[in-house]
């Protein structure tokens, strides 16, 4: 592709009836419409299994979150450690298979989830 072009591709952990189950609006059909492929079941914690060294320009994660219920009853410093250790999966796998890797947090989930420390262990910043 010339310097004009973009590719993106939309990944999501859940298959496509789980999405669709938790999300029908989700805009799949206007995503189809403008070429973008969706992949679904995909682990962003085992991306350097699927995927090859340097296969990806950017990875982009959004809002990341463990999604478990029971966290909600647990003290804050736990939730906050289960979320700090997926950053830490999350940043290991992505390094492997982009050359750039980003992620969208909100609040004072950078704080809360030690994000910055969890960059530093795989040299990233």
């Amino acid at each position: 592709y010339g310097r004009d072009h973009v590719s993106v591709t939309a990944s999501v952990l859940d298959s496509k009836d789980e999405l669709l189950a938790s999300f029908p609006d989700a805009p799949l059909r206007e995503l189809q419409d403008l070429q973008v492929p969706v992949l679904f079941q995909v682990d962003a914690t085992q991306l350097h299994h699927q995927y090859g060294p340097q296969e990806w320009d950017l990875i982009l994660f959004h809002h990341p979150h463990l999604g478990l219920a029971s966290l909600s009853n647990d003290d804050e410093s736990i939730h906050a450690t289960c979320h700090h250790q997926l950053l830490c999966h999350y940043l290991y796998s992505a390094a492997q298979v982009a050359r750039n890797v980003h992620l969208c947090l909100c609040g004072n989930q950078r704080q809360t989830w030690q994000l910055d420390r969890a960059a530093e262990r795989q040299g990233l910043h």
